[in-house]
C-alpha cells in the first residue's frame, strides 16, 4: 500500500503525543472511518472485527450447532448488547444447545454452577432478604385492610377474577399447576381495552365476564409496576423461558 506523506505525518505526531489512535484522514478499502491504529496503521475497525471473529471462532470450537439463527437481545434478560455479541449457550453436561445469551448472564449462570439448584438457591436468598410486603409498624399494618378492604369489598368480583385465572392457566398450561405464566400473553394495557369496549358481556369462548378478563388484566399490570418499583415478584408468578 502506498502511504502518503499526510498518513506519515499524522501517525507520527500521534505516537510523539502518547496515543493510541491516529486520524489518516481518508477511509479504509472497506469503507469504515479514518481512524488507525499508531501501532500498524492498520484501520482501527478492522482490526477490531478480525479479532472478534477470531475470538469468536475460537470460543466456539467444539460447541454444538445452534437451532436457531442468534437474535439481536439477550434470551434470558432481554437486553441488547452494546459492544460484545451473544453467547452460544449449550449445557456443558449433554453439550445440548440452550440458547443465545450476553456475556453478563453467561458469567452469571456459571458462577452459579449452571444449573438450577444453584439459580434456585439465589432466588430464595434474594426473597428471604426482600422488604416485606405489609408495612412492620402496627398502626401503618391496619391501614392495609387486606380483607374488610378488598375481600369484603368485592367477594363476587375477585371470585370471577379467580375463574379467568383458572381459565388461563387451562389454556396456556394445561396439565400444570396454576400459575401466571409471565411469558404469555403480556399486552396488558392492549386487552384491558378490548375486554373494556365489550363490557357488560361474555366471552363466548369460555363463558367469562369481559369486565373480569378486564380486572384480570388491571391487576397484573398494577403487579408488574410495583415490582418494577421494587415490589417482591408475585409467588404465583412463573418468569418467561427462552423459547
Amino acid at each position: 500500500m502506498r502511504v502518503s506523506s499526510a498518513f506519515k505525518i499524522a501517525r507520527e505526531a500521534a505516537k510523539a503525543r502518547g496515543e493510541k489512535h491516529f486520524d489518516s484522514g481518508k477511509p479504509c478499502k472497506y469503507g469504515h472511518s479514518g481512524l488507525r491504529l499508531v501501532s500498524t496503521g492498520r484501520c482501527k475497525q478492522c482490526h477490531y472485527t478480525e479479532n472478534r471473529d477470531r475470538s469468536l471462532r475460537r470460543s466456539r470450537a467444539g460447541l454444538p450447532t445452534p437451532t436457531r439463527p442468534c437474535p439481536e437481545c439477550c434470551e434470558l434478560c432481554g437486553k441488547t448488547p452494546k459492544k460484545y455479541r451473544l453467547n452460544l449457550d449449550h449445557d456443558h453436561k449433554t453439550g445440548q444447545f440452550r440458547g443465545w445469551i450476553c456475556g453478563q448472564c453467561n458469567a452469571s449462570i456459571g458462577l452459579l454452577g449452571d444449573d438450577v439448584a444453584g439459580l434456585q438457591q439465589a432466588i430464595f436468598y434474594l426473597r428471604k432478604n426482600q422488604a416485606p410486603m405489609l408495612p412492620s409498624d402496627s398502626t401503618e399494618r391496619k391501614q392495609v385492610p387486606l380483607a374488610t378492604g378488598v375481600f369484603d369489598y368485592f367477594p363476587s368480583a375477585l371470585i370471577e377474577v379467580a375463574k379467568v385465572s383458572w381459565h388461563g392457566n387451562q389454556k396456556h398450561n394445561p396439565g400444570q399447576p396454576l400459575h401466571w405464566s409471565r411469558g404469555k400473553s403480556a399486552d396488558h394495557a392492549d386487552t384491558i381495552q378490548r375486554h373494556f369496549a365489550e363490557r357488560g358481556t361474555t366471552d363466548p369462548e369460555d363463558g367469562l365476564r369481559h369486565s373480569a378478563k378486564l380486572a384480570w388484566r388491571a391487576l397484573a399490570l398494577l403487579q408488574l409496576e410495583l415490582e418494577a418499583a421494587g415490589a417482591p415478584v408475585a409467588r404465583g408468578a412463573k418468569l418467561p423461558e427462552a423459547e
